[in-house]
């Protein structure tokens, strides 16, 4: 469970993913990696709740299906044709009516701007969605249309901590 958990973490925060989000956001990078490092545990614990929910769970794995469908190879390329509107769709379906109060909190956290904020997250999301559903697809087990991603998605784990110690 961790260990996919980590992956993400990982990817997300790589120089080339920060390089990346920094140019489409107009933000830097060390702003990106602030940003991120706050709002990913409230993502993480949102695309757990997308998973849970037995009403979302289905349009959940078709996004993850859809998005792990991008390439990712060339980080320079994918950001250059990212989606930002779909991305504030993303970050909505994962926070749902949280998104302001978490947007405000990284914001207040951060000393960041809650409007970059906002736009940074909305960059980020399809990375973290194809991320996420390529794990999801080399994971994916018969029974489990998720893998192992779903139990870490499904389980009750504390992305705060995970972080924290993945941040170490």
């Amino acid at each position: 469970m961790a260990n996919n958990i980590e992956s993400i973490l990982g990817e997300l925060l790589k120089s080339d993913a920060l390089k990346g989000i920094s140019s489409a956001s107009g933000s830097s990078e060390s702003t990106v990696e602030s940003v991120l490092k706050n709002a990913l545990p409230s993502l993480l614990g949102g695309a757990s709740n997308q998973a849970k929910n037995e009403e979302t769970k289905t349009g959940f794995l078709q996004a993850l299906t859809d998005h792990a469908g991008k390439d990712t190879s060339n980080l320079t390329s994918f950001f250059n044709n990212v989606d930002i509107t779909d991305g504030g769709k993303i970050v909505s379906h994962l926070l749902g009516t949280g998104k302001d109060e978490t947007a405000d909190k990284v914001a207040k956290d951060t000393g960041i701007d809650v409007g970059k904020v906002i736009k940074i997250l909305a960059v980020a999301a399809p990375l973290l969605m194809s991320i996420m559903g390529k794990k999801a697809k080399e994971d994916k087990k018969d029974d489990n249309p998720l893998g192992s991603l779903a139990g870490a998605l499904l389980g009750n784990f504390d992305a705060s901590s995970l972080i924290k110690n993945f941040l170490k």
